[in-house]
This record gives C-alpha cells, structure tokens and sequence, in this order.
C-alpha cells in the first residue's frame, strides 16, 4: 500500500514548475491529487491527467467565495499545498499600493483561505491533516526590488507557525519550505543574474535549487515519516543536572525557580534567555535514557610546556579536576530519537572550552570512527579557540580536527553543529561552522575574535551585533537559529532526512 493511499491532497498553482512537481510526486505516493490553477486551465488538465484520479479545479485562492466553492466540490483535503504564488518586483518608491495589495492577496491572503478551509473540510474529524506552505529565503533574507514579495513569504511563516501550534495536538501539521532561488516560468525574467547570484549566496546549498528538490522536502513533510517526530522525541533525553544559576534571569531580572527552569532545559520561560550549560547536561539533553557510551575519556591533558603564567597550567588542569570535570570536551556514542550517532559536546567551564591537544584528539578519534561507521556526527560548541598554554601544540589540533571533517564529508556521514553561546577562535573556524547543517542557539555569540580586537586590527566601524546568531543567520554562516527546547526534536528530523 502506498504511503498516500487514500488521502486527497489539494495544490495550490500546482499546474506548473514547482506546483507540478508537487503534485507528481504526491500521486507517487499515492494521494489523490487536485491540482488548482487560476488561469493555465491547459497545463493543470495536463498535470492532472498524468496522476492516477487527478482532477483540474479553478479558483483564485486569494478570494474566500472561490476557495470554500472549490473544496467543497473536492470534498475533503487531508494534505494541502500551499504553492500559489506571484512576484511584482519593484523598488519600493516605485511600487503603487495595488502590487503591494495584489501579490499579499496572492502570496499570503491565499494561505489563509485555504487553510481554513481545508482544516474544516476534515482534517479536524479525522485527527488528521498535513500542511506545507511554500515560503521563499527572501522571506528570511529580504531583497532589493521585492519587499511586497519578502513581507508576504515572512508573514506566511509566522503564520506557518502559529497554525502549527494552534492544530498540533490534533495531529495536524503545518510546515513551511523556504527555498532559495529556483529557475522556473514565474521566476525567469523576474530578476537580474546578479541579484540571482546575491540569493544563491545565502542559500546553504550554493546552488539554484529545482522543482524536484522541493518536491522531495514537501513530499517527506506530508509523509508520517516526519509527522511521528514531534510527539515521539522528548524535549531532553533525560532529567539534566543541576548547574550554577544566579537569583534572578539575566534577560528580564525575573526571580528563578530552579526546578520549572531544569525542567525547560535551562531557558528562561518568560523572555528565552538560555543560561549556559556544561558537557554533563548537553548530554542528557540530546542522548536517549541510558545510552551514553563514552569515549576516549582516559586520554588526559598534560602541562608539556611548563607554563606558570598567570598559574601553573598543571595546577589548574588538577582543579578542575577535583571539581569532577574531565576536558574541554567529552565525546561517545549515544542515541538520539532512537538513531544511533556520535556526540561531542564542548564544556566552557573547562578552561574556557578550549581546543586542546587532548580535546582535538577526542575530535578527531571520533570523527574517523564516524566516517568508518557511517554514523551520523553531532557537535556541541562553546569554546573561546586554542588553549595558550599548550601554544603551537594547541593551534595544530585546528589541522587536525579539520581534516576529520573532511573525511567526513568524503565519507557521505552527515555532521550538525549546534554553536551555543559563546563559540569563538579555532574552534569555530575549523570545525564548529564546517557542518553540513549550522544551528545556533538564540543569543549565542559567534565569531573569530573579538570585536575590541577587530576594530584594532581593521579601524573599521562594526556594525551593531555583528557576532550575534541572528546576524550570522542573516548573511548564510548559520543555517538556522533554533531555541533549546525545540532542538532536540529537530535533530531527530534532521536524522531522518539524513539517512
């Protein structure tokens, strides 16, 4: 039986380029598909006639009357595509309120017909409903020439998720795909090669995408392969430990109950602020119950330089020990999700989290296994760089660790960074933002060196937040800025689409 088997599913636009492939790739799995179209009757019938039970509907989705109309004949949509869409580009002093009003009504008034309209035909009574909503990087990056375009694709993920929450717990789901630029008839023409080249600089791929990639994402967001995720991933594999909290929250001065913030993986639950954590609690956050299997923990530091400045390196490695602490990093096997991977995880409070001789060989040991095993490969960073006082030692594990990457990536082993506040130095430039996917924490702080010392090697002016993750999420260095309470549930994602 096909995956699909007896679901209907409604796409929007879904005559042609993105729609079309759309709704091949749904009738593939067995869905039977309605194909909407308000104009090209022709490419819709033929769309519809290469699906099994396929059938051509007319409707402008930005108009209600017409959309209620056209579900109504359907009868009922458990899977719908929100494709439709249109581009008006022009510089904003050139824009008259019409191709403002016009392409909202198109690009986002349709979301909300549709969706409702879908949701009420019985996915409700069914306890059943996959949504996806196709967005645009535009609405995440902006563009010049398209700020009608980039305000309706933002607005229909802020939308995108609010009726995620609104509908989850009935096992309705509502994603949102934001591809970057893809060549096809509504887009040719639309925008100059060099503001093509501009988006496909903040596309992580770095590459114009195709109808089928987006085909595929949608086809896996209606399949239950990803629907099962969010309710059967905890927010944490296991009760985290205690760590050292101050009395009131950083971010909003609030006072702090200990236990309801363990309980919310150490995130403030009025303003988000995320306090944070040691290599102990990364691991209970992301390894399942019982898991944790850990490696290469008898491989120690040493003080091979002698170094007294501003205290002898061997006395402080022997503190900290005492204080139950190991390294800098600490990594092993665990699962995630039920999937088995390697995790490695940074402790800032083992020397400011630095790369040592030790940490990058603990790295790079289990990045080669990774690579041999083909088991997927997790990092968490929080690191001030390379460790002064093991010097040049210290500054070649940065060597090191990069080349395990590599065979990781010649390997065809997928590795996800998580850069947690503060990731910096060598750390971050030769491992910590080489993942095939970059996920930062809210309020991390990300970059080389230090803005004070920027600003004394460049005299440049540096623009206000420059090393924040939202600013690196703006210009493509991360891929996505994920709060702590949602990230475990995205990794288990992540793993099912990286097979």
């Amino acid at each position: 039986m096909s995956e699909l088997e007896g679901k209907v599913a409604l796409v929007t636009g879904g005559g042609k380029g993105i729609g079309r492939a759309i709704s091949l790739a749904l009738g593939a799995m067995g869905a039977k598909v309605a194909v909407n179209y308000r104009s090209d009757k022709a490419a819709a019938e033929e769309t519809a006639a290469a699906l099994p039970g396929g059938t051509a509907h007319k409707a402008d989705v930005g108009d209600p009357a017409q959309v209620e109309a056209m579900v109504k004949a359907i009868g009922r949509v458990d899977i719908l595509v929100n494709n439709a869409g249109a581009v008006r580009d022009k510089l904003l002093i050139q824009m008259a309120p019409a191709d403002w009003e016009e392409l909202i009504r198109t690009d986002l008034m349709s979301a909300f017909a549709t969706t409702r309209a879908a949701i009420m035909s019985g996915m409700m009574r069914a306890r059943w409903g996959r949504i996806v909503n196709i967005s645009s990087i535009v609405g995440l990056t902006g563009n010049a020439g398209q700020s009608n375009y980039a305000a309706a694709k933002a607005g229909l993920i802020g939308f995108t998720k609010s009726v995620a929450r609104e509908y989850g717990s009935r096992n309705i789901t509502c994603n949102a795909v934001a591809p970057g630029y893809v060549r096809t008839e509504l887009t040719s023409g639309s925008l100059t090669d060099v503001m093509v080249q501009e988006l496909v600089k903040a596309t992580p791929i770095k590459r114009e995408g195709t109808a089928d990639d987006i085909a595929a994402m949608v086809a896996f967001l209606c399949s239950d392969r990803a629907a099962k995720k969010p309710g059967d991933v905890r927010i944490s594999g296991g009760k985290l430990p205690p760590i050292a909290l101050p009395t009131n929250c950083p971010g909003c001065g609030v006072g702090l109950d200990h236990e309801e913030l363990r309980r919310h993986t150490y995130v403030c639950t009025l303003c988000g602020h995320h306090f944070r954590m040691g290599a102990d609690a990364w691991i209970a956050l992301i390894a399942d119950r019982g898991t944790w299997n850990e490696r290469y923990g008898d491989v120690r530091s040493h003080d091979l330089l002698n170094w007294k400045v501003p205290k002898p390196y061997q006395e402080t490695l022997e503190q900290l020990r005492d204080e139950g602490l190991n390294e800098a990093v600490r990594t092993g096997t665990c699962s995630l999700g039920g999937r088995e991977i390697w995790l490695a995880t940074f402790d800032f409070r083992f020397v400011g989290g630095t790369l040592s001789i030790v940490a990058g060989e603990r790295l790079a040991r289990g990045m080669e296994q990774a690579a041999a095993s083909g088991l997927p490969y997790l990092l968490v960073a929080a690191s001030g760089g390379a460790r002064m006082q093991e010097g040049v030692l210290a500054l070649m594990q940065m060597a090191k660790v990069n080349a395990a990457v590599g065979r990781l990536d010649v390997a065809g082993v997928p590795f996800f960074s998580v850069l947690t506040d503060p990731t910096f130095g060598g750390t971050a430039a030769s491992l910590a933002l080489l993942g095939d996917i970059n996920i930062a924490e809210p309020g991390a702080a990300i970059g080389f060196t230090g803005p004070r010392v920027i600003k004394q090697a460049t005299y440049a002016d540096l623009p206000p937040g420059f090393q924040s993750a939202d600013f690196q999420l703006a210009r493509g260095q991360v891929d996505m800025v994920v709060a702590r309470p949602e990230l475990r549930r995205l990794l288990a994602h992540l793993l099912e689409i990286y097979p």
